[in-house]
């Protein structure tokens, strides 16, 4: 079974296609899986894709010839593909014959007249070009026809997001159900978006839905974590949605967590924006990554907070910025404090310090008491 489908937006057409190839018996039944990696989507234009599913023979073929030639319009592109599918098709279809709906099923993605449009070649219409202009799913050699329509319709009720379909994750979780059914379909699925700008490759197609793009200039990511990732496949930044609200964490180039923003619960007297610095943790979460703070800043009851920790992970210096009673604090090597500042006081070694007030006090009351005259 190959699976393709094409959602038509405000924004343009996003096309996928699954990657995976399979190998049939002659009497149609499927035996094995031959490829999970199979290219199904082609780009023949800035503004023009091309699905291809079917037998690999005969498709194989067509993308081979198709991606040759430099054609000047959509016209020339649609006279050649049905031209193809026509002759591939006349060579194989003897050994297509199980295949519900032909042995090869195509569909051209593009704009006309500034309208996206789906441009669909099938064998039952002899492969000429019919034109959509709403959502389609192409279903070779199912054991259930109508599994892609259904799981489609039921992935949409779910994926509404403000009135409004998240296209993305829409295919990507249609993949992911019909791979539940078939094995010849795989969850790992290439997605194009086609709009008026040009064409941009949303997803390499790795089962953990990998979003790759080199530069994102516009819109918005939804449901999703995003991440930054080294040439070498080391993560090296994070942005993702907790419970309490959006996450960012950085690492460096060895992979190692170094600082998280984030937010706290509000549950406890900590609440809203926290930053956390760390000495190279390993552990990208906690607890794991608890020893290894190193600078923490945050806000109790309204207030800002800091606290700053030893090489062991102690904590040793703390500000808390206190409305009524702030102070700078030095703890020892138990984390007890013993000396800190307020605005009016203060203690070393947990031995108050004396001011100059203190120092003038303590002189003239020495000066009254042993050198003042009779």
């Amino acid at each position: 079974m190959t699976m393709g489908l094409c959602m038509t937006t405000d924004d343009g057409i996003y096309m996928a296609a699954d990657k995976r190839a399979s190998y049939y018996r002659p009497d149609g039944t499927f035996e094995r899986v031959v490829s999970d990696n199979e290219k199904k989507i082609i780009i023949l234009g800035e503004r023009t894709a091309l699905f291809l599913g079917g037998l690999t023979a005969i498709t194989e073929k067509i993308k081979s010839e198709l991606l040759s030639i430099q054609y000047n319009s959509c016209d020339e592109i649609e006279q050649r593909v049905m031209e193809l599918c026509r002759e591939g098709y006349e060579q194989h279809k003897d050994m297509a014959k199980n295949l519900s709906i032909g042995s090869i099923i195509a569909i051209l993605a593009t704009f006309k007249n500034g309208r996206p449009v789906q441009i669909g070649f099938m064998s039952e219409f002899d492969f000429r070009p019919v034109e959509y202009y709403d959502n389609n799913y192409l279903n070779l050699k199912s054991s259930n026809d109508n599994l892609a329509a259904n799981v489609i319709q039921q992935v949409n009720k779910a994926m509404i997001i403000g009135g409004k379909v998240d296209s993305l994750q829409l295919l990507k979780r249609t993949f992911q159900l019909v791979s539940m059914f078939e094995n010849s379909v795989s969850s790992a699925c290439d997605i194009y978006k086609i709009s008026s700008t040009g064409i941009t490759e949303l997803t390499k197609g790795t089962e953990q839905g990998l979003i790759e793009s080199h530069l994102i200039t516009a819109g918005i990511l939804k449901g999703i974590s995003v991440q930054q990732v080294s040439n070498d496949g080391k993560l090296l930044a994070e942005l993702y949605k907790d419970s309490y609200g959006g996450v960012l964490k950085v690492y460096d180039i060895n992979g190692f967590l170094n600082a998280k923003i984030g937010v706290e619960s509000g549950v406890s007297d900590n609440q809203a924006g926290t930053l956390i610095l760390y000495n190279d943790s390993p552990y990208s979460s906690t607890p794991g990554s608890i020893p290894y703070q190193r600078v923490e800043l945050g806000i109790v009851s309204g207030n800002g907070v800091q606290n700053l920790r030893d090489l062991n992970g102690k904590g040793r210096i703390s500000f808390y910025a206190d409305s009524s009673n702030p102070y700078i604090g030095v703890r020892n090597s138990n984390e007890s404090l013993t000396t800190y500042l307020t605005a009016d006081a203060g203690y070393i070694n947990s031995v108050p310090i004396a001011t100059m007030s203190d120092l003038v006090q303590a002189f003239n009351s020495h000066i009254q008491q042993y050198h003042s005259q009779p």
